[in-house]
């Protein structure tokens, strides 16, 4: 039977597009039931509205005199903020079953009934943001199923019913910025499985989130990420994750004890901050110990259990406990303590092609390439340094000792 009206469905689809008529390029305003209604016996054969729609009225409560409506080549806003009326009756989009393109913004907003939202469900493109905020009885975004990009930003904010992100299994790719604020109910992200990239910031504050498992083929953020949970014991899920544009922040996760969902990032962009986290003692993470050897802006680790309680600590710990991708046995150095020439011993065709010292303050202070396996560290004072040595098998980190 469901096959049936869905191949029904999709034959009127069909019909409509055959069909469609552009109208209403200044864009319309329904603030009334009556207006919805009468949509198309006032605008007869309008099937594409050209403009903005926004849909916003104390007496909406349902859409279906939109039932013939296709495309809106402007942004479409259900609810707003700005306008005196609200459409606080208003169940569901029944109505907009055939809608397939929004050429402007999606904004669904303050709409105090609305427990679903899938008659989008023919939906494919969205040419702008989508903002999904204060949605007291909406539960998930099922609807939204055959979105895999968006261009702009998508902001899911205040939607206080809201359990999980169903509703977005598709979505491959965000050009703009992702923003997970303050949805009390929302535990976890495993619908956003096929997301891959984000173009801007990413930024998850103040759910109910215990864990990141839903981002395993996240690769690239184009912006900054920003976690902040309180509920959320670790970053496990994030092992895809290679590259952070701007900065990075770690901040008031009150149960977080473990980061190292982030061993594999192997580039931050702008600074970092890793702060108020109570229970986290361990931060000598190899990605963040390869940023404060060679830090990209401001360092702020502070007011964290201790081991993560100061760049200092975590300094300490990224020179003893630093998990090297190649071993003892495939490439060392000596004599340590040295003085004058460092000697750089391999095994099995191991040989090192880059070699990079590093004081305690993680500033890179001599490198070389390595043509015959000796460093000449004369000029270097006597102190603690880091030898960091990368083959083509993995990178090794040795504390070395210059008298």
């Amino acid at each position: 039977m469901r096959k049936k009206v869905l191949f029904l469905l999709m034959a009127i689809l069909s019909l409509y597009l055959a069909n469609a008529q552009g109208c209403l390029p200044e864009g319309i305003t329904f603030s009334t039931q009556e207006q919805i209604d009468r949509f198309q016996a006032n605008f007869p054969g309008c099937t594409e509205i050209e403009g903005i729609v926004i849909i916003s009225g104390v007496d909406i409560t349902n859409l279906n005199g939109l039932n013939t409506l296709v495309s809106i080549g402007g942004s479409l806003e259900i609810g707003t903020s700005w306008l005196p009326t609200n459409n606080q009756h208003l169940i569901s989009l029944s109505g907009l079953e055939l809608l397939t393109s929004i050429g402007g913004d999606l904004r669904i907003s303050e709409n105090d009934s609305l427990s679903d939202i899938f008659a989008l469900s023919n939906l494919t493109s969205v040419g702008g943001n989508i903002e999904i905020v204060e949605n007291d009885a909406l539960t998930n975004l099922s609807g939204l199923e055959n979105l895999t990009s968006i261009p702009g930003t998508i902001g899911i904010f205040y939607n206080d019913n809201m359990v999980n992100l169903g509703g977005l299994q598709n979505l491959i790719f965000v050009g703009g910025a992702m923003l997970i604020f303050d949805n009390y109910l929302l535990s976890d992200l495993d619908d956003l499985e096929s997301l891959t990239s984000i173009g801007g910031d990413f930024s998850i504050s103040g759910n109910a989130i215990t864990n990141l498992n839903g981002l395993q083929n996240l690769s690239t953020i184009g912006g900054h990420l920003f976690i902040s949970s309180l509920m959320l014991t670790s970053l496990n899920g994030l092992e895809s994750l290679t590259s952070i544009g701007d900065f990075l922040g770690i901040g008031d996760n009150q149960a977080l004890t473990d980061i190292n969902g982030l061993a594999n990032v192997t580039s931050i962009g702008g600074y970092l901050s890793i702060a108020n986290n109570q229970y986290l003692s361990d931060c000598d993470v190899y990605s963040i110990c390869d940023y404060l050897a060679a830090p990209n802006g401001t360092i702020e680790i502070h007011d964290n259990a201790s081991g993560c309680n100061s760049q200092a600590e975590v300094e300490t710990a990224c020179i003893t406990s630093l998990e090297n991708t190649i071993s003892d046995t495939q490439i060392s150095i000596y004599p340590n303590p040295c003085k004058d020439f460092l000697i750089i011993s391999t095994q099995n065709g191991v040989s090192p092609d880059d070699v990079s010292v590093y004081n305690l303050a993680g500033q890179k202070v001599q490198h070389s390439k390595s043509n015959n396996n000796i460093l000449d560290i004369s000029r270097l004072r006597s102190g603690i340094y880091i030898v960091e040595l990368v083959t083509g098998n993995g990178k090794m980190r040795k504390k070395l000792m210059v008298e």
